[in-house]
């Protein structure tokens, strides 16, 4: 029983994540370029929010480019 519950429970854990990962492959990442326009436009509107300022390297992934 206690197998039972446990098997389901990551098997829900495995649907949400091919559901996430689909919405990112299918929606975010084909609208990459549409949304760096939108994010430098902000970025001109709102010169003090955080978004205008370069990340510090060391606060950053190894795969993202500052």
């Amino acid at each position: 029983m206690l197998t039972e519950l446990v098997r389901k429970r990551e098997r829900k854990k495995l649907e949400r994540a091919t559901w996430v990962r689909a919405v990112l492959d299918g929606w975010v990442f084909p609208r990459e370029e549409e949304m760096r326009r939108v994010l430098d436009e902000v970025k001109a509107c709102v010169p003090s929010l955080c978004l205008s300022q370069s990340c510090a390297r060391s606060l950053s992934s190894p795969s993202h480019e500052c």
